[in-house]
């Protein structure tokens, strides 16, 4: 069953670049904003060209054949697909000097995982970058097999959707469900460029956050994020697509099809928007006294930086490097938010509020059969995007398992940090901010960070992308599939 070849694995990466080749032309719509930029363009055609080339070669050596995959190559596929993506994506940063290889790797691997951190100089590199990295969030946010299912039509897409961390299969036609996904997502993408730019937000700009917002990505365009545009609208349109964004696809649907009754009933819904209203309150009451400014505009701040956190977003209205010192409420909520994350098959991050609603769900039910007779039933029951469903004990155990494993690389993670120098605090929060792919920094993330560290918050942010279980996965499965090839060889 094609376990002792590569075949199956290989044969589906002509497609991975030749998507990536078109990738790498889309940054080129700058121009139209800023036409004096044309000479950036040669760092853009010389790698899509390159990408071009090897997909041929790959069309000419698979004969554009998809091998049938089983569960392990799938996910073998899926996770050469992301750390190819990282490496070919940074290329452009390489060649036109302005990243080197870590530097070039570690935003690519940002942009595609939407967290958001960066070490680029905003304030000096030319627009076209900032274009191409808010496209790279939109590609990582609706995700790379998505896109090629929808593009190439790839008959094996929903399996290697699936194991992405996805059940979106919204039609029985993979490639319908894919293209009615990325329609949504352009169409909040649009509709956000547009109040973008009725609240004066220049248009280049506004297209931009538009994009990171929809896929809770949170590259800026601005050396204070959203901060330097210092307006109540532009905050109210960014939260409303930021919420958009760290919601399902199918909850999306839901929404644009106008049953607004059943996505509050769905209960992760449900439980996001309790825990942005209480940790909103809880941040507006202890920072009353940190901010010069007009309750409503005090509110409005707080709600912002809670839903920045808990989507995964990670733009920023206030200095993360001051909070961290001045006020421990808010950082330790921030901090929360950005561990709890969006929705399972979303943009977000984080360990997922659908997760956390299984938990809090088990322990509400272990409660109840405390003080309920042996002979009365209790229904486990769980509303979600696509109606109720049964909670099984498998679904308590692999969100309990997921949790352990989340909290323990949280911690080894944040140790890296400790070890060369940094507070545990500030550690903390730096590699919780990449693990939960949400992008907030209090200062730590720079050009001039040790490579170790920024490596670690590479792996990190692929880690959080990936649902960390893939990634083991990946590993046994590349042991398993080299040890077949090998003791094959051997018995010759």
């Amino acid at each position: 069953m094609n376990k002792c070849t590569f075949n199956p694995i290989l044969s589906s990466f002509g497609r991975v670049f030749k998507l990536l080749s078109l990738m790498l032309l889309i940054p080129l719509v700058s121009l139209l904003w800023y036409p004096k930029e044309y000479y950036q363009v040669i760092y853009f055609i010389v790698p899509s060209l390159i990408c071009f080339i090897i997909s041929l070669v790959f069309k000419f050596v698979y004969k554009d054949i998809l091998y049938k995959q089983n569960k392990g190559q799938q996910i073998i596929v899926l996770v050469l697909t992301w750390l190819l993506t990282c490496i070919v994506l940074g290329i452009p940063f390489i060649i036109s000097g302005n990243l080197n290889f870590t530097q070039a790797f570690f935003d690519s691997a940002s942009g595609s995982s939407t967290t958001g951190l960066s070490v680029v100089d905003i304030t000096h590199i030319d627009k076209i970058f900032l274009l191409y990295r808010s496209i790279i969030q939109f590609y990582g946010g609706v995700g790379i097999i998505l896109i090629l299912v929808t593009i190439f039509n790839n008959s094996i897409g929903f399996e290697l959707y699936e194991a992405e961390g996805h059940s979106d299969r919204l039609y029985p036609s993979m490639r319908k469900s894919a293209s009615l996904i990325i329609k949504i997502m352009l169409g909040y993408i649009v509709i956000g460029w547009t109040f973008l730019m009725l609240a004066n937000m220049p248009s280049f700009d506004a297209l931009n956050i538009a994009i990171c917002s929809v896929a809770t990505g949170g590259f800026g365009v601005t050396a204070n994020s959203i901060a330097d545009y210092n307006s109540s609208a532009i905050d109210i349109i960014i939260i409303v697509l930021m919420i958009l964004g760290s919601l399902s696809f199918v909850t999306n649907v839901l929404i644009c099809n106008g049953k607004f009754k059943r996505v509050f009933k769905i209960a992760e819904v449900r439980l996001f928007f309790i825990l942005i209203i209480i940790m909103s309150i809880i941040t507006s009451i202890f920072t009353i006294y940190d901010f010069n400014t007009t309750i409503f505009k005090h509110i409005l701040l707080s709600v912002f930086s809670v839903v920045s956190a808990i989507t995964g977003t990670g733009f920023s209205v206030v200095d993360y490097s001051q909070i961290s010192s001045s006020n421990q409420t808010m950082f330790a909520i921030i901090l929360v938010a950005m561990i709890i994350g969006g929705a399972v098959g979303s943009t977000a991050g984080g360990i997922k509020i659908t997760r956390i609603n299984i938990i809090l769900t088990s322990i509400k039910l272990n409660i109840k059969r405390l003080y309920t007779p042996d002979n009365k039933l209790i229904r486990r029951v769980i509303v979600g995007p696509a109606g109720k469903k049964q909670l099984t004990s498998k679904n308590i155990i692999m969100s309990a398992n997921y949790i352990g494993i989340y909290m323990i690389i949280l911690v080894i993670g944040t140790l890296m940090f400790v070890i060369y120098g940094y507070s545990f605090s500030q550690s903390f929060f730096e590699f919780a901010s990449a693990l939960g792919n949400v992008g907030l920094t209090i200062g730590i993330t720079s050009p001039n960070l040790a490579p170790i560290l920024l490596w670690t918050l590479s792996i990190g942010m692929i880690l959080g992308r990936l649902e960390i279980l893939l990634v083991f996965v990946f590993f046994i499965k590349i042991f398993e599939q080299f040890s077949y090839i090998f003791k094959k060889r051997r018995s010759l």
